[in-house]
């Protein structure tokens, strides 16, 4: 099972990774490594709890990118947007768990 994460530089230095196809799983690593490891441990937990919870995970999703014209006006979401850029090109590997 592949799932959507988004990483993010928090404020505090450390790498916040999110998956949002689950409200309120989120992790955070020193780096882009430990916070994939640690984003994947807290979705296999969120998953193996859904059933007594009584939530579902969406059958499927669509990740897309918008674009917002003249964001550059506002210098959070610029610097949001580069440390976005920074963190995100590299490759992540697969869990092994479905």
């Amino acid at each position: 099972m592949d799932l959507p994460v988004i990483l993010n530089a928090g404020q505090d230095g450390y790498i916040v990774a999110e998956c949002p196809v689950i409200p309120g799983c989120i992790s955070q690593g020193r780096t882009r490594r430990e916070a994939l490891r640690n984003v994947r441990e807290a979705i296999e937990l969120c998953l193996e709890s859904r059933a007594e919870e009584g939530w579902e995970l969406a059958s499927h999703y669509d990740v897309a990118r918008v674009k917002i014209d003249g964001a550059n006006r506002v210098g959070k979401l610029v610097s949001a947007a580069r440390n976005l850029r920074r963190v995100a090109p590299a490759k992540t590997s697969r869990s092994r768990k479905a």
